[in-house]
């Protein structure tokens, strides 16, 4: 989990691009979704609240 969302980042937007990129790339390996920009982008905003949500539960206990 680490090596693709790292919970030491305090903004989603300071992580860095290549691994947006490979989060994109795992995503579209485990799963058939059309190829485009805008598909990428949701994708990114799942994974997004996907590390909020991950946070938040670390955080809590």
């Amino acid at each position: 989990m680490e090596t693709h969302c790292p919970i030491g980042e305090e903004d989603w937007h300071a992580i860095d691009s290549h691994i947006k990129g490979k989060i994109v790339k795992d995503i579209r390996d485990r799963f058939v979704i059309p190829d485009g920009a805008e598909y990428d982008k949701q994708a990114l905003k799942r994974a997004n609240k996907a590390w909020r949500q991950h946070r938040f539960s670390l955080k809590k206990e």
